[in-house]
């Protein structure tokens, strides 16, 4: 029932996040409509404002894009990613949630990492289910999720932690690409 209502809050964090645009672009198209009934019209204004909505438009439709490529069934696309970028990516979507529910995320993420042959979408929806993990691990108050990133011997580990009960979470999802060693599994550790 728990991951039922992280899912629920899940998707009611989205919606918000993607009104954002959506509410900012009536409020722009809604100021173009007074700058072009006053007289003169104010063109430059009205051209800037035109470059806004292009700009929200467009975030709203990447929202939306990384919401439908979680969650479809496509076969993986391996691309070179920058690991600390698709963490955050994916952050993104529950931070929100993690608000709510006076949950502080902490990163750790060590920087520069060198690019990988991954699937972002994949590495994504890890990342969603060992926060979604987390987030029901956490009782209360006080909540702390830290998320850090490191090189070690030619690997590049993550850890999702949380101070909550059960389980740390260990990803070792990927090597780097000179060992030509790809998506190796994840595992679980005990505490």
């Amino acid at each position: 029932m728990t991951r039922i209502t992280t899912l629920g809050e899940m998707g009611a964090a989205i919606a918000h996040e993607v009104n954002q645009p959506l509410a900012a672009i009536v409020t722009n198209v809604d100021a173009c409509h007074r700058w072009m009934a006053s007289a003169p019209p104010n063109l430059n204004r009205i051209a800037t404002t035109i470059a806004d909505i292009a700009l929200d438009a467009n975030r709203a439709s990447a929202i939306i894009e990384r919401i439908r490529a979680l969650t479809s069934n496509s076969a993986p696309k391996k691309q070179m990613a920058d690991i600390n970028d698709v963490i955050r990516q994916a952050t993104s979507l529950i931070e929100p949630q993690m608000r709510t529910r006076s949950i502080v995320c902490r990163y750790g993420l060590a920087a520069p990492l060198p690019l990988v042959l991954i699937d972002p979408i994949q590495l994504q929806q890890v990342i969603l289910n060992l926060l979604v993990n987390a987030i029901e691990a956490i009782d209360g108050e006080d909540g702390m999720v830290q998320i850090t990133s490191e090189r070690r011997l030619g690997s590049i580990h993550n850890v999702v932690a949380d101070n909550g009960h059960g389980h740390i979470s260990h990803c070792e999802i990927y090597e780097i690409v000179t060992d030509r060693r790809v998506l190796v599994g994840a595992d679980q550790e005990s505490r």
